[in-house]
């Protein structure tokens, strides 16, 4: 589909004057050729004050010029020239070298010219002040000059002979005996094709060619490390046999394989098939067909040696002309099937043809002297169209390659290519793209051949085209009525090349967006065009009326505008039709588009006010695709992100457009794309965002009004800053009675926005209010999600933070735990954040206490154990050895419940036992007791009271024989940074590294509280001989439990606690032989009897009975060792009992599953 928007007008047209009759242009940079009827070509170039266009060479041809072309880099011109005599018609193909070299003796004087034949050996004047002059080098022709087209990369140019095709390329030669060099011109390849060729093109590798009915285009490749070079016994394959060859494939007849094995024998030459690649096209139009080279053939080239065997085909399949109207085209049957329907135009007429793999053309290379042989070149075919209606016929075909910048694109060079290539350019390293423009008289088709075939675009022509033209914008086409501007999209192919797939960042209009006829020239008679650089060379002749005799020409040089003047041609149409036609509008902008990002892209240098259009045209497509109802609003953001423009910009681009709207609706409701954009705008982005007050309530109307549901995230969660804490107050009641009248509940995240405006509003009790009312649960999960609500930039507490460390502490603490574990924040910077504004050392802060022990009270933040653990047991060693207690004395508060150890899957573990006998703990139920320093509020009248009088509690502190009395309260609260430093000792992620650093915190310092009980911890494992003998001299009633807390089953541990007993009982005997019975011990033999009896207990239910045995003393009592033996031969009985009745079910339950 084309469409029609009047949007293109050329800067200027300038008529150059040109005497006589003009017969051919050609338009190349800023140069105009122009070949007139009296042998001339008169060259034109852009004057100096840029008025128009002035003669500035002139030569001279040897016959009147039909069709001219320049390649600029090799420098030279190419006629095809024309001689008419009385019998015939003869044409010529010279090429013009040193055109550019005027006259010695000035331009009014006939300027000297060689004439002479290519490839003809070449003489020099033996003079040395020869100097160079314009040469002419005649081409020998074989026929009748059908096509002619020149490589602009490599200086090549294709000839065409009705069904043959010979490429030429420019050579330097050196003169014999002497230094001198001249360019030459000489074949290197002939292709001889299926059909007639009236329009060729060439392009590095690439040759299209096309007759009335067909379009053929292969790809020429030259193998790795072939030099060209003649070789011998190659085979020349017969003029006749080629004839023949070509007149069957032009009737699509084929033979057998018998047949072609005969045929192949006679003429020495082999035909093989290589494997192609599977292209993705799109279908074209219906009325052509096109065929891709799925199995692409490799080209006939003539045999080398000796002839290859011919082996019969088992497999041939019997071909016929009858079609079968039972089996479809696209069967399965009909390929596996032995017989092989062939369509012929004139058998079958009207119907389709099958889209069979085409054959390349035949190959003759004359590389290496007039011999011709195949020397590794190769093709295959990448693009086949035939007409199968036979309602119009082709016209012309074109290649455009495209080349970028070298700084831009670098891809490899194709595998396999030789150096010496004479189709290989210094530009195809920066080759990103290959398009063929494929013309008819009524219409035509772009493609894609490189990379990949593909059908791009689909043109229509207002009327019957005579010639057609491209350009690195446009394509220009000539019909009866004038010059009709097409946009084109080999930009946007090479685009898709180089930017890869269609991303988010790389977003960009489709190259198969439809063609847009985009200006039309009145120019009656046009009958030549050539396009330039950025000029168009247009040639009119208009045939003598009635009573005229002379023919009238004009030859007009058009301007076309700058890329910035075309674009801003574009943007101020597609405005006019904004309102009434927004689908030609999108249509319009995307053209804009793509033609400045293409620009960009070829050119070398950056144009800042390029890239400010540039800007401006992604910026119109982002306001497009913001608006209601847009299928592709996804494309908002990307085009906005690319645009540069500033948040407020875009909001104000939005209210513009809501207040120019034609729609009258009670809530207007804004794009889906500007609600995507706002969103990365104020949740994603990382730019900065500067709103003032009146932009930011205007963002919050959006949502309010767009999507009410997202308002209590912007307001809590977003990056937006600055609105009116009236207006959000105000929106999100509005949000509550909409919920209310719909019968739903406020969400806890809509409750926390109106906390965070109530403390904008500087009303921290209703913030408090609002706060005390919101699910614990729910509100940790929010802002464990969101950490940036309760702290900035993890420097201090937000508000919101504050107002939840006084009133919400528990929960905050938690949720700092819950952000650590995850890795948001480090432990150092959390602790950072509770120090901060705080004076006192860190032992006394209850709440980096607290915090840490809710840190390690999970065992899913075992990461952190390590860390954790230290700082906090240092923190509970400075405040035993201070003296610090978890509340201040004589606090007057309600009365405490019972205490608890953290508990949880965590660091914390329960107590030992024996823990509970050592001081300042007497007893386990001691630590149940009421708090002897607060005091108790009388119910009905808390903390009215006066305090009562603590009664004093002495407990021996430290390790001295006399020990130092102090009142102490043993209860668990005014214990409890004991209790926990040895709830963490206990604990089986407890590591020595823990260990050591507590006892070299309490190091020197026996008089801190509860000093034994954590040596003993800290000590038990690698002093195990230093805590039996202190537990047994100080606290013999705890050893047993001691043992088997610590001990386990070490038996040589329990070993040296019973010898240690036994030697401290003996040195408790009295003295008999000196008749004294000595001082009182310190703890009596009754006790440490006591304490032996126990561990006895323990090894009897620890150990089997031989190693209970063998760690009885050798010396000992059987009356009294006697009851704990028979206690220990009584459990290995049962254990036996017990093994023998399970060991017996068992076996039962296998049998009665086995017999099952």
């Amino acid at each position: 589909m084309v469409r029609v928007f009047k949007c293109h007008s050329f800067k200027s047209a300038t008529v150059v004057p040109v005497s006589d009759e003009p017969l051919a242009v050609c338009g190349d940079g800023d140069l105009v050729f122009v070949a007139t009827r009296q042998c001339t070509i008169k060259i034109f170039k852009r004057s100096d004050d840029d008025s128009g266009f002035v003669e500035w060479r002139c030569i001279s041809t040897i016959c009147t010029v039909e069709k001219i072309a320049y390649n600029k880099f090799k420098d030279y011109i190419i006629t095809l020239e024309q001689k008419r005599s009385w019998k015939s018609l003869s044409r010529y193909i010279r090429v013009y070298l040193n055109w550019h070299l005027e006259s010695q003796q000035g331009k009014s004087t006939k300027q000297r010219t060689k004439v002479r034949i290519a490839g003809k050996a070449h003489s020099l004047h033996s003079s040395k002040e020869y100097m160079p002059q314009l040469e002419v080098v005649d081409l020998p022709l074989d026929g009748t000059v059908t096509a002619l087209d020149v490589c602009r990369a490599t200086g090549n140019f294709a000839v065409a002979f009705g069904r043959e095709v010979k490429l030429y390329q420019i050579v330097e030669k050196t003169v014999a005996n002497s230094d001198r060099t001249y360019q030459d011109v000489e074949p290197f390849l002939e292709l001889c094709w299926n059909f007639e060729v009236i329009s060729a093109s060439l392009s590095e590798e690439y040759l299209v060619c096309c007759s009335h009915k067909q379009v053929q285009g292969i790809s020429i490749t030259y193998a790795e490390g072939d030099d060209g070079s003649p070789r011998l016994g190659s085979r020349v394959r017969s003029p006749m046999a080629l004839e023949q060859s070509s007149r069957s494939s032009s009737r699509g007849e084929t033979t057998s394989p018998r047949l072609r094995a005969t045929s192949a024998q006679r003429m020495m030459f082999s035909l093989d098939d290589v494997p192609g690649e599977s292209d993705d096209h799109r279908s074209p139009s219906p009325a052509v067909s096109v065929t891709h080279s799925t199995g692409t053939q490799q080209s006939v080239v003539l045999g080398l040696g000796a002839p290859r065997a011919i082996v019969d085909d088992e497999h041939y399949q019997e071909w016929s002309f009858e079609p079968d109207d039972n089996i479809p085209e696209d069967s399965d049957d009909l390929s596996k099937s032995h017989s092989k329907i062939i369509y012929l135009h004139s058998l079958h007429r009207g119907s389709p043809h099958p889209q069979h793999g085409v054959a390349p053309p035949v190959l003759r290379d004359f590389r290496g002297g007039p011999v011709k042989s195949s020397s590794g070149v190769s093709a295959k075919t990448v693009l086949h169209l035939s007409d199968l209606k036979e309602q119009d016929d082709w016209l012309s075909v074109s290649l455009i390659p495209v080349h970028l910048p070298e700084q831009d694109w670098l891809p490899q060079t194709p595998h396999g290519w030789s150096a010496s290539s004479p189709v290989r350019s210094s530009l195809l390293p920066r080759r990103c793209s290959v398009c063929c423009y494929v013309s008819s008289h009524r219409g035509g088709y772009l493609y894609r051949l490189h990379p990949g075939v593909s059908l791009v675009s689909t043109y229509r022509y207002t009327d019957l085209a005579y010639k057609v033209a491209v350009g690195p914008h446009l394509l220009q086409v000539v019909t009866k009525t004038g010059l009709e501007s097409y946009t084109a999209r080999w930009g946007a192919v090479a685009l898709s090349v180089t930017e890869g797939g269609v991303g988010e960042e790389e977003v960009r209009p489709p190259s198969s967006l439809d063609i847009c006829l985009c200006g039309i020239e009145p120019f009656f008679g046009a009958t030549d065009l050539s396009h330039g650089t950025d000029i168009i060379a247009l040639l009119t002749k208009i045939a003598p009326q009635t009573g005229q005799e002379d023919l009238q020409w004009n030859l007009y040089v058009l301007q076309n505008s700058t890329v910035a003047e075309f674009y801003q041609d574009m943007v101020t149409f597609a405005a006019r039709i904004q309102e009434t036609g927004p689908a030609s509008y999108l249509h319009i902008v995307q053209e804009a588009h793509l033609l400045l990002r293409w620009e960009l892209r070829r050119c070398v240098t950056s144009d800042q006010d390029l890239q400010d259009l540039y800007h401006e045209s992604c910026a119109l497509l982002g306001d497009y695709y913001s608006w209601p109802r847009q299928d592709d609003w996804h494309l908002c953001l990307p085009y906005y992100k690319k645009s540069g423009l500033k948040v407020s910009d875009v909001v104000r681009q939005a209210v513009q457009h809501r207040q120019h709207t034609k729609e009258q609706t009670s809530v207007y409701v804004y794009g889906r794309g500007l609600m995507q954009y706002l969103d990365w705008v104020l949740f994603h982005s990382d730019s900065p965002l500067d709103l003032k007050e009146d932009m930011s309530n205007t963002v919050l109307h959006i949502y309010a009004s767009t999507g009410p549901e997202s308002l209590p995230s912007v307001i809590l969660l977003s990056r937006l800053e600055g609105y009116s804490p009236e207006t959000a107050r105000h929106l999100l009641s509005d949000l509550s009675s909409l919920k209310e009248s719909r019968g739903e509940q406020s969400s806890t995240l809509e409750r926390l926005a109106f906390v965070k405006v109530h403390l904008l509003l500087c009303d921290p009790n209703a913030a408090e209010i609002q706060l005390s009312s919101l699910d614990k649960g729910e509100l940790l999960e929010i802002c464990t999600q969101h950490p940036d609500l309760i702290h900035t930039a993890a420097t201090e507490f937000t508000p919101l933070g504050q107002l939840m460390r006084r009133h919400a502490p528990d929960t905050l603490l938690h949720l700092l735990a819950n952000i650590v574990g995850q890795g948001h924040m480090t432990l150092d910077t959390c602790l950072h954040l509770l120090e901060k504004h705080c004076e006192a050392a860190r032992c006394q802060n209850n709440q980096v206490r607290e915090f840490l022990e809710v840190l390690l009270n999970d065992e899913s933040r075992q990461m952190w154990f390590e860390e954790a653990a230290g700082q906090l047991c240092e923190i509970y060693v400075q405040r035993l050895l201070r003296g610090i207690r978890a509340q201040p004395p004589k606090q007057k508060r309600a009365a405490p419940t019972k205490f608890h150890v953290p508990s949880g899957n965590g660091h914390f573990a329960s107590r030992f036992p024996w823990l509970d006998y050592l001081p300042p703990v007497t007893s386990p139920s001691c630590l149940n007791s009421p708090c002897q320093r607060v005091a108790m509020a009388p119910p009905g009248v808390f903390g009215l009271r006066a305090a009562s009088i603590p009664l004093p509690v002495k407990a021996a502190v430290g390790g001295g024989k006399e020990g130092l009395q102090e009142e102490v309260c043993t209860c668990g609260f005014c214990v409890q940074d004991l209790l926990k430093l040895q709830s963490l000792l206990c604990s089986k992620h407890t590591r020595e590294d823990l260990r050591s650093l507590v006892l070299r915190l309490m190091e020197g310092r026996r008089d801190m509280i509860g000093w034994d009980s954590v040596w003993m911890l800290c000590s038990h494992v690698r002093r195990t001989k230093d805590i039996t003998e202190f537990a047994v001299d100080k606290y013999p009633n705890v050893v047993a439990k001691l043992a088997a807390t610590t001990f386990g089953h070490d038996l040589e541990k329990w070993q040296v606690m019973l010898r240690c007993l036994e030697a401290r009982q003996k040195e408790q005997m009295p003295d008999t032989s000196s008749g004294e019975t000595g001082t009182t011990p310190e703890t009596s033999q009754h006790t440490l009897l006591s304490a032996y009896k126990d561990v006895l207990g323990e090894l009897v239910e620890l150990f089997p009975a031989e190693e209970f045995l063998s760690s009885l003393p050798a010396d000992g009592s059987l009356w009294f060792l006697l009851p704990f033996i028979t206690r220990c031969l009584q459990r290995k009985h049962l254990d036996e009992l017990k093994s023998n009745i399970t060991g017996k079910g068992r076996s039962l339950l296998m049998q009665l599953n086995t017999s099952s």
